[in-house]
């Protein structure tokens, strides 16, 4: 049986996330219609070679976003190749796989949109997207190829994608950007965030101004990874937040989580930027029970 799905994709998880909002028989058409919410649209050339032509340490189906727009427009071996769809690889899931082949007129629309959108020689000079560029894809798919060729009827800038997130830790940019705690420096940022003191992530002036990020960490990797960036409302939100349930110099005094803040967090991502961007509708205390932090002497306090 074929059927119709149409729904949004959130690149945020491993693999994305497909939430269905319809589901038809499409067996009479004989074909598949895809709305994707935000892809990343690869080419060719840059796929077969293994790695980007202007970046060649980076393999290309590692690290999508960090393509050029330069490299996917201006470079007539990439343009010239045609353009595909990625998706995660289930199988294998630090890389992207191949999922729909653009037809000529595809590669036609995804490249006038891009001129738009980004930075590049090329380029119209109305946009700024440097690299990892992605788009909102509506089209129908001819499953008898392989991959799929989809047949594309838009283009256009990723839409909004709905988050709720429970018991997610928040960190600082700044002490994400050092590699350890700012107060704990034995420790590595990413590795144990249920160490971070709520000293560091709300009283420390350089933490608190660098701007927070909520962090995930998928099955079997050692390290957390950032999924969404707060935007400027969203990080004063959460510190206001903070500030009640924890215990800090600024803190109200009514809290007394002193280490591993979790949260429940609900807002829209804008995932035209790397990494997505939030922002916050509603903050709150994790929905879930979260597992009690264990308790590690800070080190360095005074001083910041």
């Amino acid at each position: 049986m074929m059927v119709t799905v149409t729904g949004t994709v959130d690149n945020s998880t491993t693999p994305p996330m497909l939430m269905v909002s319809g589901m038809t028989d499409a067996t009479a058409q004989g074909v598949a219609t895809i709305n994707l919410a935000s892809t990343f649209v690869m080419d060719q050339y840059c796929i077969d070679r293994g790695t980007f032509l202007d970046n060649p340490t980076v393999v290309t189906l590692e690290q999508p976003q960090l393509h050029t727009v330069h490299c996917l427009i201006d470079v007539a071996l990439c343009r010239d190749s045609g353009y595909t769809v990625l998706g995660r690889d289930p199988d294998a899931n630090s890389t992207y796989t191949p999922i729909y082949k653009l037809d000529t007129a595809g590669n036609a629309l995804f490249l006038e949109y891009a001129k738009t959108v980004g930075s590049c020689t090329d380029c119209d000079g109305s946009g700024s997207v440097v690299q990892g560029l992605t788009a909102q894809i509506n089209g129908t798919t001819d499953p008898s190829t392989v991959p799929p060729t989809l047949t594309v009827l838009s283009v256009g800038v990723p839409q909004m994608i709905s988050v709720s997130i429970d018991s997610a830790f928040i960190m600082d940019q700044y002490c994400i950007d050092r590699g350890t705690f700012l107060d704990n420096p034995s420790v590595v940022t990413l590795e144990m965030p249920e160490l971070h003191t709520v000293h560091c992530l709300i009283d420390v002036a350089r933490c608190r101004d660098s701007g927070y990020n909520v962090l995930a960490k998928d099955p079997g990797d050692a390290q957390y990874r950032v999924i969404y960036k707060l935007d400027s409302a969203s990080n004063d939100m959460f510190v206001e937040y903070a500030k009640t349930v924890g215990s800090c110099d600024i803190c109200d005094g009514s809290g007394t989580v002193a280490q591993g803040l979790k949260v429940h967090i609900q807002g829209t991502a804008d995932t035209s930027t790397i990494p997505p961007t939030l922002t916050v509708t509603a903050i709150g205390a994790p929905i879930s029970a979260p597992t009690p932090a264990p308790v590690a002497p800070s080190q360095g306090l005074s001083g910041y």
